[in-house]
């Protein structure tokens, strides 16, 4: 499967959030969606980060509501 650079605008909107990526504080993407797969890419400021894994998760275990109950995380690593 080809790798995707995915735009981390439309899933990370805040500078905030951004600023907790590149300081490692956040290792997640919890959204409602699949939007990756293992081996795709996104950058922040410069940096790049690959997706290392994608799970659905029941919601409720994470605390995130969702119509249907699941969550997905997307996993991921700075690799530049």
């Amino acid at each position: 499967m080809p790798q995707t650079q995915l735009d981390v605008d439309r899933y990370v909107p805040s500078e905030y959030l951004k600023r907790q990526l590149l300081s490692g504080d956040i290792e997640t993407l919890t959204l409602h969606e699949r939007v990756a797969d293992p081996g795709d890419t996104f950058e922040v400021h410069g940096a790049t980060f690959e997706i290392t894994a994608v799970e659905v998760r029941d919601a409720a275990d994470l605390g995130v509501p969702d119509e249907d109950g699941n969550a997905v995380v997307h996993f991921f690593e700075r690799v530049a």
